[in-house]
């Protein structure tokens, strides 16, 4: 190529990478930001009181058109959630209904007090994927977590649109998308659209799915507890079986002008083993009835209250 022509290809590339860093810059700031955001606690938040509910569904279909999904299990919890950061968490089962289709399944008589909590210090907000606990690191034997330090030799980050949200205070919130894009495929690796308060860093939405199935058995036979390990003729029974996420989706919401707390969560993933296909969806929603103050923690029942009361109002 003349020497004219390569002047000319590089004068327009120019103003192309000028575009480019400021980009790159303002992904970097973002992520840095979210980052300290994700492992500050806010001490302000002193107390909250929430209805909680959560709806979990197994469906099971065969591959192929032999017919739709049949729903075998389904379950669905109410509870009270009461946090104050003195006395920690206190949860009050409403109501629990649960279907099996699977013979021989009976649902228990005795009252499980367990139920999805929205906040409490050291979550993460990022729900499957993020653990129960906050975790900054890296670790190569577990899914990576986009905002994890180290997370850079995993993924691709971008800037997004941008929303603006106005307040019935008469101010406004801002919103910013970090996109994440895996720079290879890999079931510990996820891709998605996470949207961000501008001022404080704060999660406010995500949606992400996982960029490749889990090979069932490989995980299996790498199990630490050989015990834990399928016995080898299985696989060849059964078929190949692969777990997969399909689908993440949660939002929150903005409390006392300031408090980002959890108001969805919606999970979907599938089991395809042989000539089986197994769905699993998990809804979470939470409505709140007083946020930082004005929460009293009951007083605890007797022993043996919630087991009398679930052999009570339960049929079996």
């Amino acid at each position: 190529m003349p020497l004219r022509a390569l002047l000319a290809a590089a004068a327009l590339a120019l103003p192309a990478v000028a575009r480019a860093q400021p980009a790159l810059a303002a992904a970097a700031d973002l992520l840095a930001r979210a980052r300290a955001a994700r492992v500050a606690q806010d001490s302000a938040l002193r107390a909250y009181q929430a209805l909680s509910r959560e709806r979990v569904t197994a469906t099971l279909g065969v591959l192929g058109a032999l017919g739709p999904a049949r729903t075998i299990f389904r379950q669905e919890t109410a509870a009270r959630v009461r946090w104050t950061r003195e006395g920690g968490v206190d949860l009050e089962l409403l109501g629990r209904r649960r279907f099996s289709g699977v013979p021989g399944m009976r649902a228990d008589r005795e009252a499980v007090l367990d139920a999805p909590v929205p906040y409490y210090p050291g979550r993460d907000a990022l729900w499957i994927g993020g653990g129960r606990f906050v975790r900054t690191d890296v670790r190569d034997d577990e899914v990576v977590h986009p905002l994890a330090d180290g997370a850079e030799a995993y993924y691709a980050y971008a800037v997004g649109d941008s929303v603006r949200i106005g307040l019935p205070s008469g101010g406004a919130v801002r919103l910013r998308e970090l996109r994440v894009t895996p720079r290879r495929e890999g079931w510990r690796l996820s891709s998605g659209s996470f949207w961000f308060d501008e001022a404080t860093a704060q999660l406010v939405r995500a949606a992400y799915r996982a960029t490749a199935p889990v090979d069932v058995w490989d995980r299996a036979r790498d199990a630490e507890d050989p015990t834990q390990r399928p016995p080898r003729w299985l696989p060849w029974l059964v078929g190949p079986a692969r777990f997969e996420l399909r689908a993440v989706t949660l939002e929150h919401a903005l409390h006392e002008g300031r408090f980002w707390l959890p108001r969805a969560q919606f999970a979907d993933a599938g089991l395809d083993a042989g000539a089986s296909r197994i769905g699993l969806r998990i809804e979470q929603r939470f409505a709140y009835e007083a946020v930082d103050g004005g929460v009293v923690l009951p007083p605890p029942p007797p022993a043996g209250a919630a087991a009398l009361a679930a052999w009570r109002d339960s049929l079996v």
